[in-house]
C-alpha cells in the first residue's frame, strides 16, 4: 500500500498512480479519463488515508498528466507509442534471454519507462 512503501528503497511514483487509477476503476466499472481527475484524486487521498500514506505520497501533477495522456481518451503520447513500445520490447527480449540462458536475474513484477528522459526502471513489488 501506500503506508507499506515508507522505509523501503524509493518506488516509482508511476506505481501508485496507478494503483490510484485501479482503485477508481474498481469503483466504477471503466478506466478514468482526463474528465474523471477530481474523483479520481479523491479516491487517491482516500487510499492515502487508508493505508497510512502522508497526504500527497501520490503525485497529483503526475496523476493528471497520466490522465491526460496515457489514459484512455487523452491522446497526448499517442505519438511516443512506437518508440516506447521498442525500448520496452527490448528490455523484455533481453529478461527472456536472461531466463533461457540462466545468466542473470529476469525481470521481476513491473518496469517503469518515462519516455520523457529515456531511463527504465525494474521495480521487485511483492503483494
Amino acid at each position: 500500500g501506500v503506508g507499506a512503501c515508507k522505509g523501503r528503497w524509493p518506488v516509482h511514483p508511476l506505481y501508485q498512480v496507478l494503483r490510484a487509477c485501479d482503485a477508481w476503476e474498481g469503483e466504477h466499472g471503466r478506466a478514468p479519463g482526463a474528465a474523471d481527475l477530481a474523483s479520481v484524486e479523491a479516491v487517491a487521498a482516500k487510499l492515502e488515508t487508508t493505508e497510512g500514506g502522508a497526504p500527497g505520497a501520490i503525485a497529483r501533477p503526475l496523476l493528471a498528466d497520466f490522465l491526460e495522456g496515457c489514459a484512455p481518451g487523452g491522446g497526448g503520447y499517442a505519438l511516443a507509442q512506437g518508440p516506447v513500445c521498442a525500448v520496452v520490447g527490448g528490455v523484455v527480449a533481453n529478461a527472456v534471454i536472461r531466463t533461457i540462458s540462466r545468466q542473470g536475474a529476469p525481470l521481476a513484477n513491473w518496469f517503469f519507462y518515462g519516455a520523457g528522459d529515456g531511463l527504465g526502471l525494474v521495480e521487485v513489488l511483492a503483494g
